[in-house]
């Protein structure tokens, strides 16, 4: 677990009395690379590593993802389709 503070206080995350919290179901789009990218953000220019997904969210944002947090984050809504134009 990494290091917090809290108003410039180191605090031990073990004293911190977190609640759970449950994602609300968006539905995003998204595709798997198989080459690098970047891709420019509002927090700056991001990099994709091949086999990185390249994410489309709800207000039309672009962000890439590590393929193991988008399988541990998102499901399937849709088929992939027969082809890609």
């Amino acid at each position: 677990m990494g290091s917090l503070s809290i108003a410039g206080q180191p605090v031990d995350p073990q004293d911190v009395h977190f609640r759970k919290y449950r994602k609300l179901p968006v539905v995003v789009q998204a595709i798997q690379l198989n080459y690098s990218f970047e891709v420019v953000t509002s927090k700056g220019t991001m990099q994709g590593n091949p086999g990185d997904f390249l994410v489309k969210g709800v207000q039309g944002e672009l962000y890439p993802c590590k393929a193991g947090v988008f399988y541990t984050t998102y499901d399937t809504v849709t088929p992939l389709p027969e082809k890609i134009p």
